[in-house]
């Protein structure tokens, strides 16, 4: 017999499955309850011990706010920048970064807010995107110069998109000099 522990509706079923296999014990086969459970049902085993997913949505009745992927967050570009984007310059760009990489081996666009892992030689994938417009707009610049190289980009399921953190404010500093009579 395995337990389950039916989740909050806030919660979804990503964490509901992450919490029975991450938690469950190998000896007993339970589950340790989750600090916001709100109640424990029981499912009888079947075969392998393991659900699938289809299995686990039959048992799981909460709402899960679908949000939405990084691919449908991208904006569309003018065409008159998308020809910009696939210009010779910028397809050079493209072939001189994957050159510069080994395959499995990043590179932090920090400006940008893109982190861009090179897969293999044809193939690219955005790792994360800082959850900001100006970011999802460069990474949308960077597909279509990728794509116009040749190289295909992998955005979902691989993409983390990291929260924004404002940048302090600096505070201009006197620098001290000759004062002049």
């Amino acid at each position: 017999m395995i337990i389950l522990v039916k989740l909050v509706p806030e919660i979804g079923i990503y964490t509901l499955v992450r919490v029975m296999f991450k938690c469950a014990n190998p000896y007993t086969r339970v589950c340790v309850a989750h600090p916001i459970a709100t109640e424990i049902i029981e499912i009888e085993k079947k075969g392998d011990e393991k659900m699938t997913m289809i299995e686990m949505k039959k048992y799981d009745d909460t709402k899960t706010n679908a949000m939405p992927t990084v691919a449908e967050r991208l904006p569309s570009l003018e065409e008159e920048r998308i020809q910009n984007l696939s210009s010779h310059e910028w397809r050079r760009w493209a072939h001189s970064f994957m050159a510069d990489l080994m395959d499995g081996q990043c590179n932090w666009f920090g400006k940008n807010g893109v982190n861009i892992q090179r897969v293999d030689e044809d193939t690219v994938r955005c790792v994360s995107v800082t959850d900001h417009d100006f970011c999802f707009n460069s990474l949308a610049c960077m597909r279509v110069t990728f794509e116009s190289a040749g190289i295909g980009v992998q955005l979902d399921p691989y993409t983390v998109v990291t929260p924004y953190v404002e940048p302090p404010e600096e505070v201009p500093h006197e620098t001290p000099g000759v004062e002049v009579a």
